[in-house]
């Protein structure tokens, strides 16, 4: 609407301190100017050769050579008016350099789309950065906040992760040698720092230190101090006994030397498999909280013939408890770790102990047999 290739009258504004003078804010029109980083810069345009057609946003550009930076001032203009006063606030981080106007423009009325190009005349600004005396940060900690379950939902895929640069060792290297033991023994000690670290934000962030750590985290410390035991030959740590008010004669049950429900090569040595089932286990532990949100275990406890008192510990405990009924209970909860029971009926014999792997079977049915006269 005739404002394309017009030439429009460009000035300055400047903030002046006139000398003798209380005025500050008095504006003085020039063609070039200085000014510092952070301050406004106002510019005066006039002498548009056609009035404004509408209340629009107009603007001017300015570019520096180098390096190449630009930014605009900006301002409004009334309908049928031929000036208008712009201004841009320069950030105080802005680069220094001289720059000067290249071209302007009025953005499209209501209803149109087209902007309307405006040439001109060249005025110069030079700008002096600033230094920047303020201190920032320069680093950082970062650590991902996760859920309770993305927590050992996590931790649970690190352990399955060292079991399967375990697997491509072995696999590798199927050898029962001296050499394969040592790779174990790294191994099991990788598991035993990972279950450190894993207590150890367990308690303070889940737990927020208070009360006793589940008791799962114990039993994989005395299975994966017993693994290193045994690969290594040093002395065996102190295993745990049964009570004599018992009358059981089974003091200590082996780690598992099988796979449990893991699938393993046929020709995997039994060292290598018994690290391997501990590391799952402890990784179906993490599976197991993250699915239930408790360290527990579900289990439905029977005898043959019924009616038999249940005497049941942790493998990590010293003595065995009385559970509160006798057989058939069809619901009773643990803590979840291995656990060991014994089923006793006056005039009958039990089998001895059951040892129940609650990791890989949240939800056991647990079984005793006894000989009855």
């Amino acid at each position: 609407m005739g404002v394309r290739d017009c030439v429009a009258g460009l000035l300055l504004g400047a903030i002046c301190a006139g000398v003798g003078h209380t005025q500050t804010d008095a504006r003085i029109s020039v063609s070039q100017a200085t000014i510092n980083a952070g301050e406004s810069l106002g510019v005066n345009l006039t002498g548009l050769n056609l009035p404004s057609v509408c209340d629009a946003v107009i603007y001017v550009n300015f570019r520096s050579v180098n390096p190449d930076q630009t930014f605009q001032v900006v301002g409004q203009i009334k309908k049928g008016e031929t000036s208008s006063t712009l201004s841009a606030a320069v950030p105080f981080d802005y680069p220094g350099g001289v720059f000067t106007s290249q071209d302007g423009a009025i953005n499209p009325c209501p209803g149109y789309t087209q902007t309307k190009q405006i040439t001109v005349p060249t005025v110069t600004v030079t700008i002096k950065p600033v230094p920047d005396r303020n201190l920032y940060p320069t680093s950082a900690k970062v650590e991902l906040s996760l859920t309770q379950n993305q927590f050992l939902n996590s931790k649970s895929s690190e352990l399955g992760e060292l079991n399967n640069k375990l697997d491509t060792y072995v696999t590798q290297n199927p050898a029962n040698t001296p050499q394969l033991r040592k790779y174990l023994a790294v191994v099991v000690v990788a598991a035993e720092d990972a279950l450190t670290a894993t207590e150890k934000q367990y308690r303070e962030q889940i737990m927020e230190s208070q009360g006793p750590l589940p008791a799962f985290f114990a039993d994989f410390h005395a299975q994966y101090q017993g693994l290193r035991s045994d690969l290594l030959g040093e002395p065996p740590m102190k295993q745990p006994t049964v009570s004599k008010r018992s009358g059981a004669t089974i003091v200590y049950v082996q780690l598992q030397k099988k796979p449990s429900g893991q699938r393993l090569l046929d020709t995997m040595p039994s060292d290598a498999i018994a690290v391997h089932s501990v590391i799952a286990d402890n990784q179906a532990a993490y599976q197991v909280i993250a699915a239930n949100g408790q360290a527990i275990f579900h289990a439905r406890i029977t005898s043959v013939p019924a009616g038999a008192r249940i005497r049941y510990k942790k493998l990590i405990d010293d003595d065995y408890e009385d559970y509160s009924k006798p057989t058939d209970v069809p619901d009773a909860t643990f803590e979840l770790a291995t656990t060991l029971f014994i089923f006793q009926k006056e005039g009958c014999k039990n089998d001895g102990v059951v040892r129940i792997n609650p990791y890989q079977d949240a939800h056991p049915e647990i079984v005793g047999n006894l000989h009855c006269k």
